[in-house]
């Protein structure tokens, strides 16, 4: 006496269905065992909705002489647990003062957690406002599945220049500069002309982050004494900023 089992999907996707059919000779009795249970016909067909894992599938058989066959099958269920996590900033590079939107989806994971330069439970599909930035940032984004998980990182730099100077230790007769007060920093995009300036106070602090657009511009820097007397221009200073 003879027994097969065959299922019309032996791969599925978790959640997936799949039908079994069953066969026998001369057999009086069937029983099922393994992932399903109970008693069946010698001959026929079962719907097994919403399997979940790998699973197998026996069907025993007899006939009125005590003779049995036994068969099984396995319906396997695919590994849909490896994640995937996918993380961009926009802009990736910004000047200060500047913002980015970062914007990520997961895939096959049940949680999201920030790290680095943020902090939290996300969402497994979003975006997020980084706000005004000054320093080079990182986020990073750690989503998993069970014991599984996926790091994505993504950083942001900003751009900074600095204009710097030596603070002037004589006046133009000879005498020692004692008397300064500040700097007067101005630009322009061609080398004279300048009608644009920023005060820098007091005199020790000697640098100046432009703000400006990106392009060519020229830089001169002058000194001011407490009762407003300035002195000349310095030469031009070019700079590029991307």
């Amino acid at each position: 006496m003879t027994a097969t089992i065959s299922a019309s999907k032996t791969l599925i996707n978790a959640g997936g269905n799949s039908v079994l059919t069953w066969r026998s000779a001369n057999a009086s009795s069937c029983t099922a065992s393994g992932g399903w249970q109970g008693t069946l016909s010698p001959n026929g067909q079962r719907l097994v909705k919403n399997i979940r894992e790998t699973t197998e599938y026996w069907v025993s058989c007899t006939d009125t002489g005590g003779r049995g066959g036994v068969a099984g099958v396995t319906v396997a269920v695919r590994d849909n647990r490896n994640v995937a996590v996918r993380l961009t900033a926009e802009p990736a590079s910004v000047r200060p003062g500047e913002r980015s939107l970062l914007r990520w989806e997961a895939v096959n994971a049940t949680s999201c957690i920030a790290e680095g330069d943020w902090s939290g439970k996300k969402a497994l599909k979003g975006q997020f406002d980084t706000g005004v930035l000054r320093a080079d940032v990182e986020y990073k984004l750690r989503c998993a599945n069970g014991n599984t998980s996926e790091l994505a990182t993504v950083g942001i730099n900003v751009r900074s220049y600095l204009v710097k100077w030596a603070a002037p230790k004589l006046n133009v007769d000879g005498s020692p500069a004692n008397g300064v007060a500040g700097y007067k920093v101005y630009w322009n995009n061609v080398p004279k002309n300048f009608s644009k300036s920023e005060t820098i106070r007091p005199a020790t602090n000697t640098e100046w982050e432009p703000d400006l657009p990106s392009g060519t511009w020229y830089v001169a820097v002058s000194a001011f004494d407490s009762a407003g007397n300035e002195s000349e221009l310095s030469e031009p200073l070019k700079l590029t900023l991307p």
